[in-house]
């Protein structure tokens, strides 16, 4: 999943947020690891995919338990886990995958509104990228067996009780392109940050946000 973890630096540099990735230093090591032995590293265990009896143990429920307690807890709070995906093809795919079911199994208000706004927002950010707002299957940010997503775990007790959580996916083209383009990186994550303001009402003018982000890409 190249760039994601410079894109999460990246886009809590452009909104005044926070974020948590594994080190350069680790990131290296895991790298040179799957070179030499053609597999993952055996110590490096996905964050993504964790046992739920497990998640008081695990460093990166407790990180995001601790990130939440930096912001507060006097108003609401938006988690964005970032993903590599493949380019879609003509069987199908899209450049930009929004999963929010994560959301919807922990019993969260306001999933649609947010969906709604994420895709309005993206639409005006990016341009004939395709996005998707409501993958089925895959992508979807939530696991149906005893495991949790990084978005599972944030919503729960045990990684802070954030308020909302997207998982997004991004194709190795957008990666590319957002790494490569000040301004577009600038536009995703603003397109962030006015859609989760929108949605949970902390916008003190919509229209006026909306209208901002318009300005913008203009």
């Amino acid at each position: 999943e190249a760039n994601t973890s410079r894109l999460a630096r990246e886009f809590a540099h452009i909104v005044g947020g926070c974020f948590l990735t594994w080190s350069q230093q680790e990131e290296r090591r895991a790298l040179e690891y799957h070179k030499r032995a053609g597999e993952p590293e055996p110590t490096n265990q996905d964050p993504n995919y964790t046992h739920q009896d497990s998640l008081g143990e695990r460093p990166w429920t407790r990180n995001l338990k601790e990130v939440r307690h930096s912001f507060g807890f006097g108003g609401p709070c938006l988690h964005v886990d970032l993903h590599g995906c493949k380019d879609p093809t003509l069987g199908g795919g899209s450049h930009l995958v929004v999963g929010l079911r994560a959301m919807e199994f922990a019993g969260r208000t306001g999933v649609e509104e947010l969906r709604l706004m994420l895709q309005r927002t993206f639409a005006m950010a990016l341009r004939g990228v395709s996005v998707n707002v409501r993958p089925q299957r895959q992508l979807t940010g939530a696991l149906e067996d005893d495991h949790c997503t990084l978005t599972q775990q944030s919503l729960g007790e045990a990684g802070g009780c954030w308020t909302c959580a997207v998982q997004l996916e991004m194709s190795r083209s957008l990666r590319h392109e957002l790494i490569r383009n000040k301004e577009a990186r600038t536009l995703v994550a603003q397109a962030l940050s006015f859609a989760f303001a929108l949605a949970s009402g902390e916008a003190s003018d919509p229209a006026l946000v909306l209208h901002t982000l318009q300005y913008w890409i203009a």
